[in-house]
């Protein structure tokens, strides 16, 4: 670590201190594209918890897996994500990160319309909620990764700041949307459907507002 030079190119005027961070936040805020990639991951991530909160209840409660099989099934859906990072390195550096999380956003909200389509015909067994999910993951691990990496580049001098305002603000909402389906699951799969593909909606339209295309 001695021998690592110093990566800071110039150190900021000013020390740091809360003002000086608000004020960076501030700034932040006022950015349309990093304003437009913090929604993007506060969707998206919305979603993925309302799936952590409620997957549980709906697979054991409502539909019988025991705890076992119902470990087993949620870990082979959740490939899904992993299957999307993966395919999201092989084409970021062509498509580029705008296109990139349009096409996740596009697999979100086809994955959220399945779900909703399996319960309205009563067929929603647990294997095929889940196989609908994993479309969904799959979506996200094109979206979330890159809209990291677009926000963070709006602001790249101050990466940390960005980094730290990237991570925390989509946790509130998502733990009060996670909770809000917990109270919701009844005898009913459908709340944890909706808020699937109103996340994934969101996800889409923001998408849909990004106009600079951001290479990787």
């Amino acid at each position: 670590l001695r021998k690592m030079p110093e990566t800071l190119g110039e150190r900021p005027a000013d020390p740091a201190s809360l003002r000086s961070m608000l004020s960076s936040y501030r700034e932040m805020l006022r950015n349309r594209d990093f304003v437009i990639y913090l929604s993007i991951c506060v969707g998206a991530y919305t979603g993925v918890l309302c799936w952590l909160s409620g997957a549980p209840f709906v697979l054991q409660s409502l539909l019988g897996l025991s705890p076992l099989v119902f470990s087993i099934t949620f870990s082979i859906g959740s490939i899904g994500y992993l299957l999307g990072t993966m395919i999201a390195t092989r084409i970021v550096s062509r498509a580029g990160i705008v296109r990139v999380i349009g096409y996740g956003a596009l697999l979100m909200v086809l994955g959220g319309l399945a779900m909703c389509a399996s319960i309205a015909l009563d067929i929603g067994s647990a294997n095929i909620l889940v196989a609908t999910m994993s479309i969904w993951l799959v979506g996200l691990g094109l979206v979330f990764p890159q809209a990291l990496a677009g926000g963070l580049s709006c602001f790249a001098d101050r990466a940390g700041a960005a980094s730290s305002l990237l991570g925390f603000s989509p946790q509130p909402v998502a733990a009060a949307a996670g909770s809000l389906v917990v109270a919701m699951v009844g005898k009913s799969a459908w709340p944890l459907a909706i808020a699937v593909l109103t996340a994934a909606t969101a996800v889409l339209l923001l998408s849909l507002s990004l106009r600079r295309p951001v290479r990787a």
